[in-house]
């Protein structure tokens, strides 16, 4: 009916990091996503049914999915229906609580090899469907933080070539105030095309596109931001993450050490690793300062520029307008501020939770006291 153009139709678990029925009779079926592909076997063969007899007159293909919340990351125990190979079906495979410092197939990872494992065992089949990679570049868990993905965009989309991936996706295109994550939307899609390409040249290109006379400051800058957010899965993740660990907190004095993300180690070398973050994120800061600060200058001795107010669109057109750069420097600056400002909020409350197990009730007053006064700056504005 009202889906009958529709070239995909995902049909995904609900996301609730269960298991799939219980009952003996689906059990006797193999693993959950057994149960999975018997499921979609079954629309198949409705669907196609519909196609020969009239009643659907456009070829629709299944999307699945291989993830944890919906207990189906491992492959299927039996052999996949072979009405879901014939027919074109996929399924997409989403690491949700990756690491993004490492490749995925970086052994040294402790939160990456079991995403690998999971990825083979669906790739390296004889019945193998055709398989597509959900990343997770913007999920709502990083809160349009000011994220740069260039050097692992073009490590995942090379790698995952490599071991036969048919696509990609990911969740989700950012909807307002892109600023420096414009740069991610565009390599994202030209790396797709074109898995090959020089993602250094291509992203000094875009920096002079966007930023003209500052494009070589801001290739700096650029490194900084991808440096300093690098172990964001670490600390933002769902299930493996400081803050999901920090969630379970009651505040109360902890009885035993903050559990962190398996590539931090522990309380100490998360606050080390937040501090180097920081550290890299308020030098990006303090350059884009600078930067607008000239093209501020630079507008204010202008002798050309109408100080006049625009009326209408048709009036602002007609007026000569200042620095083109001054718009996406302040963009950058303001996301770069909130990103500065988590960053810190996050590093203080692990170490008032840190102080407060080792029990130093005088040292955790302070550091509470400075983790409000954080918040408390950023109650001050928001982040669209």
């Amino acid at each position: 009916t009202e889906w009958s153009e529709a070239d995909f139709v995902s049909v995904w678990g609900f996301d609730t990091w269960g298991s799939c029925c219980t009952c003996e009779k689906c059990r006797s079926l193999g693993n959950d996503s057994d149960q999975y592909v018997f499921l979609l076997s079954r629309l198949r063969q409705e669907i196609d049914q519909a196609l020969a007899s009239g009643r659907l007159r456009h070829k629709t293909r299944i999307s699945g999915c291989a993830y944890e919340g919906t207990s189906t990351l491992p492959r299927p125990s039996g052999p996949i229906p072979q009405n879901l190979i014939d027919a074109g079906d996929c399924i997409i495979f989403y690491p949700i609580d990756r690491s993004y410092a490492a490749d995925l197939y970086d052994s040294a990872s402790q939160n990456n090899r079991p995403y690998a494992s999971a990825l083979d065992s669906w790739l390296n089949r004889p019945d193998q469907l055709p398989m597509i990679v959900g990343e997770y570049y913007n999920v709502s868990k990083y809160e349009d933080l000011p994220i740069l993905f260039t050097k692992r965009i073009q490590n995942d989309l090379k790698t995952y070539r490599g071991k036969g991936v048919a696509g990609m996706t990911y969740m989700h295109s950012p909807m307002v105030a892109w600023a420096v994550r414009t740069l991610t939307q565009y390599h994202y899609a030209q790396a797709n095309w074109s898995p090959a390409l020089d993602a250094a040249a291509l992203a000094k290109q875009y920096l002079d596109d966007r930023y003209g006379p500052h494009g070589d400051a801001m290739v700096g800058v650029y490194e900084l931001i991808e440096s300093g957010l690098s172990q964001v899965g670490e600390w933002r993740n769902w299930h493996a993450s400081i803050l999901e660990a920090l969630m379970h907190w009651d505040g109360s004095v902890p009885d035993k050490p903050l559990k962190v993300a398996n590539d931090l180690a522990d309380a100490e070398g998360a606050i080390r690793s937040g501090e180097v973050s920081l550290q890299a994120l308020e030098k990006a800061l303090g350059t884009i300062e600078e930067l607008v600060h000239k093209e501020h200058e630079r507008d204010a001795r202008n002798p050309d520029l109408s100080l006049r107010v625009a009326v209408n669109p048709v009036d602002y057109t007609g007026m000569k307008k200042g620095s083109p750069y001054a718009l996406p420097l302040g963009e950058d600056r303001r996301l770069l501020r909130y990103g500065c400002d988590t960053m810190e909020l996050m590093i203080e409350v692990v170490r008032y939770h840190h102080a407060l197990t080792k029990g130093d009730r005088e040292a955790a007053e302070l550091i509470w006291r400075k983790a409000e006064a954080i918040g408390d700056r950023m109650d001050t504005y928001w982040v669209p």
